[in-house]
């Protein structure tokens, strides 16, 4: 069976068994967690806690926002993240031009600041304004 009162993946089973592709990347943190008992869950949660503590206290005593290619550190702790585009590149094995973009993480509950740096970004960019081209025509 796996999962335990400790694993909060224990609530989405239904969703699950429903449509796994609802999870996407998550799926295997998703699976994992149905398989650990409280004690291991506990002891996650405790590494997560440390990650976050040590990242907010070492890392954001430097700066106000990180800027990333992905945030799974920032993700894996709970801290606020968001994308933005910054525009565009060619793809190597299509050829085709593509989107690309950049994460940003910042300390706890600092949203805001996140989302000032977006806009004063695009107050000087116009990449958020542009569409790729749609590769099936």
């Amino acid at each position: 069976m796996g999962g335990s009162h400790g694993d909060p993946t224990a609530f989405f089973i239904a969703q699950l068994r429903e449509d796994v592709r609802n999870f996407a990347d998550r799926l295997p943190r998703f699976l994992n967690g149905m398989l650990q008992n409280a004690d291991t869950y506990v002891k996650v949660q405790q590494a997560r806690n440390l990650l976050r503590h040590r990242i907010v206290t070492q890392l954001f005593n430097q700066c106000d926002v990180v800027v990333t290619s992905a945030g799974g550190s920032f993700d894996g702790a709970g801290l606020p993240l968001a994308c933005t585009p910054i525009g565009f590149d060619t793809d190597e094995t299509t050829g085709a031009r593509v989107p690309r973009g950049v994460t940003l993480g910042a300390p706890p509950f600092a949203e805001e600041r996140l989302l000032a740096v977006i806009a004063a970004y695009q107050a000087v960019t116009e990449f958020h304004r542009e569409r790729a081209p749609d590769p099936s025509g």
